[in-house]
């Protein structure tokens, strides 16, 4: 990984994106109080599959280890819509309900008819800190690092991202999973830095004595033990990949849809600049 002294400025920035919902009732129009026990909240992921009743509780849950905001609460914006440039300022979008096949069919125009929910896409910039991984005089030491390792690493975090979401849900990821395990992974790298209280000696020693084949090892076996554990549970006995075997340094292109998977995780969820920063 190619850190320097200004690391800082080199992590690139990103929007997260939440979603606000209101179901409409006569005599009342939309509102949020008004949602159905069965539907998302007044604010929820993209896919519905987390839902909270206050932003601050929805922005701070999809935030992530390592990530920080950039702007305030109150500087959040509202997501125009890409197919046309008329939009009004509330950026609304009309659906049925709240399905997956609604919602994917959703309108800026609503059918008074048929319309009965709405919702908007919420957006704030977010920048990651290597800081929360690892102390700056380690990471800064990165450029003679095996950047092989690193890749493999890397690699490895997303192949058990996948697998497991693949325990979880199946052909189709929900993001409340993604969440809880991609949480699981990086607690069990254990990475963390506790600067005020580490001394220059410490890390000085972390530095001679880390051997990155052994770190990558170690940490292959950690996490494939752990993703095993949660295969061969037996509420999971009928998951989609409950007899294949995750070994880390196996082929997995032969499992049906696992490429897609993991292509997907890092498109839109685990990007490989968050992965090299856990890989250290």
């Amino acid at each position: 990984m190619m850190l320097s002294s200004d690391a800082e400025t080199l992590w690139p920035e990103v929007r997260g994106t939440i979603l606000e919902n209101e179901r409409f009732w006569l005599g009342k129009g939309f509102i949020k109080n008004g949602l159905l026990p069965t539907e998302p909240g007044r604010f929820s992921t993209t896919d519905g599959s987390s839902s909270w009743k206050k932003i601050e509780e929805a922005w701070i849950e999809v935030l992530g280890k390592g990530w920080y905001y950039v702007n305030r609460n109150d500087e959040l914006a509202v997501e125009p819509p890409t197919d046309r440039k008329d939009h009004d300022s509330s950026c609304w979008f009309y659906a049925r309900d709240f399905t997956t096949a609604a919602i994917n069919s959703a309108s800026r125009e609503r059918n008074v008819a048929k319309h009965w929910v709405r919702f908007r896409k919420l957006t704030r910039t977010k920048k990651m800190d290597p800081n929360a991984f690892l102390h700056r005089k380690v990471y800064n030491k990165c450029d003679h690092c095996d950047s092989n390792v690193k890749e493999n690493i890397s690699l490895l975090l997303l192949q058990s991202l996948a697998f497991l979401t693949m325990i979880y849900n199946g052909s189709k990821w929900s993001i409340s999973t993604a969440l809880l395990m991609k949480a699981k992974i990086i607690e069990l790298l254990d990475l963390q830095f506790d600067e005020t209280t580490s001394s220059d000696l410490e890390i000085e020693s972390i530095e001679k004595t880390s051997n990155f084949f052994t770190k990558l090892s170690f940490l292959e076996n950690k996490i494939a033990t752990y993703v095993e554990s949660e295969r061969k549970n037996i509420k999971n006995m009928f998951s989609k990949v409950s007899t294949t075997c995750f070994c880390p340094r196996n082929d997995k292109s032969k499992i049906f849809g696992f490429t897609d998977r993991c292509n997907d995780l890092s498109h839109s969820f685990f990007p490989v600049v968050e992965r090299e920063a856990l890989a250290g």
